[in-house]
């Protein structure tokens, strides 16, 4: 599950957030071209929610 936040490490590029199936909430770096950088855990027990808005 993603979903479009903004830029949350402030390099002038989106960084989508994401949950995987352990529940642990994740930074995705975006790299400006379309894919992604680096992935930086930010929260933990989020398995108990279906989505994330």
């Amino acid at each position: 599950m993603f979903v479009g936040v903004g830029d949350l490490n402030r390099d002038g590029r989106a960084d989508p957030v994401s949950r995987n199936a352990a529940g642990d909430l994740l930074r995705n770096s975006g790299n400006g071209a379309g894919s992604f950088g680096s992935t930086a855990k930010i929260g933990t027990g989020w398995q108990y929610y279906k989505s994330i808005f």
